[in-house]
């Protein structure tokens, strides 16, 4: 009981809690039937604490502090991004690993012919605690399916996807 009242309650991320079996796999959303695990929200939260306490944050003003605020960012994120894989499902679109390389290859393009992959890789652990197949996974990805699905029907896809993150297909276990 008490560990059900720190993960959908308080949010426990402590290490001693992450190593609890299955702590990482319980829960913590439901988007029309793809289920959203406390492991995607830990991602997320471990992502914004590291930016947090780094040289853009700082020179942005931001806090380091792991507020409730930043606590539930981190949960709609998560949630997001099952609510994009869903629409993408329905769309029936298909987004592969090449697609995403690719994507992520014109991300890099854009930052400049300077910029080595080493440094790539250095940004990116150092903002927000990812390697390059992590920032794929949790950033290109969604982000080229959500741009995608809003290129079919950019004058109504952000009010459809608002209004799908908060109607009867989404389940929401943590509050915050």
């Amino acid at each position: 009981m008490a560990l059900a009242y720190g993960i959908y309650r308080a949010q426990w991320d402590a290490a001693w809690v992450r190593q609890v079996p299955l702590v990482g796999h319980l829960p913590v959303a439901r988007v029309d039937g793809e289920t959203v695990v406390y492991r995607d929200y830990l991602l997320q939260l471990d992502a914004a604490r590291t930016y947090l306490s780094g040289p853009a944050a700082k020179a942005q003003g931001l806090s380091p502090e792991i507020t409730s605020e930043v606590r539930s960012l981190s949960y709609e994120r998560a949630v997001r991004i099952a609510a994009i894989n869903v629409l993408a499902r329905r769309e029936q679109l298909v987004v592969t690993p090449l697609d995403v390389d690719r994507a992520y290859d014109g991300l890099v393009a854009y930052a400049g012919t300077s910029t080595t992959s080493d440094e790539i890789q250095i940004f990116l652990r150092d903002q927000f605690g990812w390697d390059i197949p992590s920032f794929k996974q949790y950033i290109v990805r969604p982000a080229l399916i959500e741009d995608t699905l809003k290129q079919r029907r950019p004058e109504v896809f952000d009010q459809e996807l608002e209004a799908f993150l908060h109607g009867e297909s989404v389940e929401r276990y943590m509050t915050f």
